[in-house]
């Protein structure tokens, strides 16, 4: 990846948000590896 690349991160509230679900159902796909994420702790990113 270069330098003018730019990578944005969404939180789960700003994701059920965008996708117009649930953050409940969000947590749910990433919990079943259905949807990209990253375990920051206890945390889902």
């Amino acid at each position: 990846m270069n330098e003018s690349e730019n990578i944005e991160v969404l939180n789960v509230e700003e994701s059920a948000s965008y996708l117009k679900f649930s953050p409940t159902y969000i947590y749910r796909l990433a919990k079943e590896n259905k949807i990209p994420h990253v375990n920051y702790g206890r945390h889902i990113i």
